[in-house]
């Protein structure tokens, strides 16, 4: 639940990180994109940050791909430190100004020429901003919350 939460709020939480890079560009599916590197910690990949490159659609400026690494993988066996994935954006939708994803696919490895190829897709029924008490998401106090960080 804390990845499909954090994938949703990507955007604003992924503006707070302290090292932004522009990539370049790249075309794919025949749209063109701006590419946007993001991480905390250092410019090099370390155990302890993700790092992100952001598909951003030069047509509309909106996040369409993000390609994450999975510093936190369960599959820990040879060689799973080089499994990534993408998170694609769809239907994006205002929500009291705020534009929101309600379709997330996730990809192994990079964006799919075919959306329909996911390993597993969140879909929103609804969405709303402060609908509970911010106590409710952290019951135990012993629990230090992570910020950005996934």
């Amino acid at each position: 639940m804390a990845a499909f939460q954090y994938f949703t709020e990507m955007v604003g939480r992924l503006s707070n990180a302290p090292l932004i890079r522009y990539a370049g560009e790249e075309e794919f599916n025949e749209k063109k994109y701006h590419l946007v590197f993001t991480t905390w910690g250092s410019l090099e990949g370390n155990e302890e940050y993700d790092q992100y490159l952001l598909y951003i659609n030069q047509d509309n400026n909106m996040l369409e791909y993000a390609t994450y690494t999975l510093r936190d993988n369960y599959l820990k066996m040879p060689g799973s430190s080089i499994v990534y994935g993408t998170m694609g954006f769809n239907d994006y939708r205002d929500v009291e100004g705020y534009k929101v994803p309600f379709e997330q696919n996730a990809f192994l490895f990079g964006p799919k020429e075919n959306n329909k190829d996911y390993l597993h897709r969140l879909t929103l029924s609804s969405f709303s901003f402060d609908d509970f008490e911010l106590s409710e998401l952290y019951p135990d106090p012993a629990i230090k919350p992570i910020g950005d960080k996934k």
